[in-house]
């Protein structure tokens, strides 16, 4: 009988790395067999919503156009298929305006109800869109839900809101929108302002309160100066000014001297000045420029000592700044003495005389 190898370990320790490789592999093929039958249904669905589209949009076109009534669309909108007609109707909405607009609000009347429900969906991607639909498509009535939205605790439902909300100015809704998107930390100040500017300067008082309280959040008074210089508010510049004395946050005080910069005035001057000395490299730049446009000439010597600022970034702000205030002379007489931020000056210069 010929001898057997006897095993490192016990034959219930063997079964039992066996079973277990024999799992693993089951449950692979099973992640796999699904991920395929999840691709082949994900397609079949985009084939039948293409499919749907390319039957409506013919028609679409034909009422936008006036060829066709309305009713002729509806009647091939399907009940299962009304997700997909308000998708739809947004692509469009997204294009038109006045009467087109309209009809496809029209369209869209008999679905909000199902928008609507959805908001309280357990699926964020859900609430999203149901959200954007009420935005592009849903009357006034439901601007009181789109507040609501503002609270949703998926950060995407509630920028989805607030452009709606944004683009449809209210006084009574604005506060709230202003509070809630000064908190969402995923977008940008840059971006939270191109979207509230939508409000239009008619919605200036709020961000002049907000900017004039400094209780509440530095990002929301940042927020606020930015807009406020976009509506080149006059009445903010004192605001502004007034509000640098107590700033500590960089970011905000560098928004609060550019919007002085725009709405400013010569009273101003003095605070810029005191500013061009600040420990912080993008206040003192920022004080620079706005001297160039509030200031004269009698900035200048100032001015032009802060090209020699250890900051670079100072230095080509005050070449700038000594430009705007016709100082071309006194920079090339600079260069020709071999400063020893020509290379820089002439950099500022370049395409003045390139021109």
């Amino acid at each position: 009988m010929t001898p057997t190898l006897p095993l490192p370990f016990g034959d219930e320790i063997f079964w039992l790395l066996s079973l277990s490789i024999v799992v693993v592999v089951i449950s692979a093929a099973s992640l796999t067999l699904a991920a395929v039958v999840l691709r082949v249904r994900n397609n079949r669905v985009a084939r039948r919503w293409a499919a749907l589209e390319a039957a409506w949009d013919p028609l679409m076109l034909a009422v936008l156009a006036g060829d066709r009534p309305p009713g002729d669309l509806a009647r091939t909108v399907a009940v299962a298929d009304a997700r997909q007609f308000l998708t739809y109707l947004v692509r469009y909405a997204r294009r038109v305006k006045g009467r087109d607009r309209a009809v496809l609000q029209q369209f869209a009347e008999p679905y909000l109800p199902l928008a609507l429900a959805e908001l309280r969906d357990r699926r964020a991607e859900r609430r999203a869109a149901a959200a954007q639909v009420l935005g592009e498509l849903g009357p006034q009535t439901y601007r009181t839900q789109l507040v609501g939205a503002l609270e949703d605790p998926a950060p995407l439902v509630v920028v989805i809101a607030a452009e709606a909300l944004a683009r449809d100015y209210a006084p009574e809704h604005a506060p709230a929108l202003l509070d809630r998107l000064a908190r969402l930390e995923l977008w940008t100040v840059r971006f939270l302002v191109s979207m509230l500017q939508r409000m239009g300067p008619e919605s200036a008082w709020m961000f002049r309160d907000a900017l004039a309280d400094a209780a509440r959040p530095v990002r929301l008074r940042t927020i606020a100066a930015n807009v406020l210089a976009v509506f080149n508010d006059l009445p903010a510049g004192d605001i502004a000014a007034h509000a640098l004395d107590g700033a500590d946050d960089t970011d905000l005080r560098v928004a609060l001297i550019r919007l002085i910069d725009r709405v400013g005035t010569a009273d101003h001057v003095p605070l810029l000045r005191r500013l061009v000395a600040d420990p912080v490299p993008a206040v003192r730049g920022a004080a620079i420029r706005a001297l160039a446009t509030l200031g004269g000439d009698a900035e200048a010597a100032l001015i032009g000592r802060a090209i020699d600022d250890d900051s670079h970034w100072v230095a080509i702000h005050a070449v700038r700044a000594l430009r705007k205030l016709g100082q071309g002379e006194l920079l090339a007489t600079l260069i020709a003495h071999g400063h020893h931020r020509a290379s820089a000056i002439h950099e500022v210069l370049a395409p003045e005389s390139t021109g």
